[in-house]
């Protein structure tokens, strides 16, 4: 099941959906990994813009976000937020696998 919507909330919309590109299940893995690294460093990897051509074209040219530079922070929650945050949908855990990784 895939869908071509564009509504929901820019800062946590997958690279996919701000393509413009179809998008299923793993979109939402993807903002569910945004959320998490929101509680944990107290901000969203990306800067606030209302403009998704800007957004995506951040997301385009840095590496995907982690939390590499926080030694406070577990690994298994690095790990879990790195399969979150995979730039390829096919490459993001689903949600049967988060739901049996270490960090749960």
């Amino acid at each position: 099941m895939s869908t071509q919507t564009y509504v929901g909330t820019l800062c946590y919309m997958s690279p996919e959906r701000l393509d413009g590109s179809q998008y299923s299940f793993p979109s939402d893995i993807w903002a569910l990994g945004i959320i998490i690294y929101e509680m944990v460093t107290g901000k969203n990897p990306y800067p606030p813009t209302d403009k998704p051509i800007i957004l995506n074209e951040m997301m385009r040219k840095e590496k995907a976000p982690d939390l590499d530079n926080y030694p406070q922070i577990s690994a298994e929650l690095k790990d879990f937020i790195k399969r979150c945050l995979q730039m390829n949908p096919a490459h993001r855990y689903q949600a049967i696998d988060l739901l049996n990784h270490q960090f749960i």
